[in-house]
């Protein structure tokens, strides 16, 4: 495993863990600890995927790596080599679902600062003394984030993009009594069947 993951090395190696796990959970006692092969094999699947095309221009990328290990460490012995044979397949998508989470926690931080930022944060709100940017008093680190937004507001975005796709039913043209009479149906003419049976015949 030297160059990358060897996926029959790992699953053969993954099988005595499970077997292992299972007996001492039979014990009573704690998990076993994994071999240096399957550590260093989670290691280089969590690097591996976060140097991909999907995540090489995050700046987080450590946070990728980190997630993902913490996240198969965990779940290393839910891998029942009974049911499946490609341990790759299932340690790549459990760092593929931390990598996606840590994206979601980064983006929302984001948008905090940007509110912050954008809303709560003045001139005032950061302490200066004698030495002030400036003669009126204005912090020029709070203008420059301000002016060039440092921090993006991903839920803002969210929502706008949301509004252009969706339509509240209650906002919107829609009249239902309008669209009912125009889409009722002609009553049912009788007369034909009182022709053919009239109610003499019938009684």
């Amino acid at each position: 495993m030297s160059d990358y993951v060897n996926g029959k090395a790992l699953y053969a190696e993954l099988k005595i863990y499970h077997a292992e796990y299972q007996e001492a959970m039979k014990a009573g006692k704690d998990k076993p600890q994994m071999s240096n092969m399957i550590a260093i094999a989670l290691m280089q699947i969590a690097t591996r995927l976060s140097n991909s095309h999907n995540f090489v221009n995050y700046t987080y990328k450590d946070e990728f790596v980190a997630d993902g290990i913490i996240k198969c460490v965990h779940k290393v012995h839910r891998f029942d080599p009974e049911k499946g044979e490609n341990p790759f397949a299932y340690f790549t998508q459990i760092c593929w679902n931390a990598a996606i989470n840590r994206i979601k926690i980064e983006q929302h931080q984001s948008s905090v600062k940007a509110r912050l930022v954008r809303d709560k944060m003045s001139s005032e709100f950061v302490e200066h003394g004698a030495d002030a940017d400036s003669d009126d008093g204005t912090n020029s680190f709070v203008e420059f984030m301000k002016e060039n937004d440092c921090f993006i507001d991903y839920e803002e975005i969210k929502k706008e993009k949301i509004k252009g796709v969706l339509v509240h039913r209650n906002k919107s043209g829609y009249n239902k009594k309008e669209v009912l009479e125009a889409e009722a149906l002609p009553e049912f003419d009788l007369t034909q069947f009182e022709e053919e049976f009239p109610e003499s015949e019938a009684a």
